[in-house]
């Protein structure tokens, strides 16, 4: 595997990505030589520490929330919960889920349905990176985090 000083995320741990990913070079500097992305795109390591820079990829995500929902076709929640009975789900993860299927009901006066008018990938992104920030603050989460990963990678194929 080529090692680039600008991959996020960084699978050998020798490069870090710096809190402030507002700079130019979104903050991701090598560890091993201290250099930056910046105006090295694309060229060898100053440093000759063997990395190399690599400009990110242009943003195609955009945080903005979605419109509020519109009158669809069929609770959502009803399909989530048979398919989690028939997995063998436990009664207090079904407990859990008819309650947030309330509370749904309760903020919006509708279940989550489908063809809403929202764009659901879009949902689904913004709630998965939520997740992720969350589980990041669990302790002894590696599993965890590593599933929600997956599921972010999936999400924004």
């Amino acid at each position: 595997m080529d090692d680039y000083c600008g991959k996020i995320p960084c699978e050998c741990g020798r490069y870090q990505i710096s809190p402030d990913l507002v700079t130019a070079c979104f903050g991701v500097g090598c560890q091993n030589c201290g250099e930056t992305y910046g105006e090295h795109a694309g060229e060898d390591c100053p440093q000759d520490m063997g990395c190399k820079f690599q400009a990110p990829k242009p943003d195609t995500y955009d945080p903005t929330p979605e419109p509020a929902p519109t009158p669809g076709k069929w609770d959502v929640w009803i399909d989530v919960i048979t398919e989690a009975l028939k997995a063998g789900a436990s009664d207090d993860l079904i407990l859990a889920m008819v309650r947030r299927r309330q509370f749904g009901m309760d903020k919006y006066n509708t279940p989550l349905q489908y063809d809403n008018g929202r764009d659901a990938r879009k949902d689904a992104q913004d709630e998965a990176l939520d997740l992720r920030a969350y589980v990041q603050m669990l302790p002894d989460a590696d599993k965890a985090k590593s599933l929600v990963d997956q599921l972010l990678m999936e999400l924004f194929e």
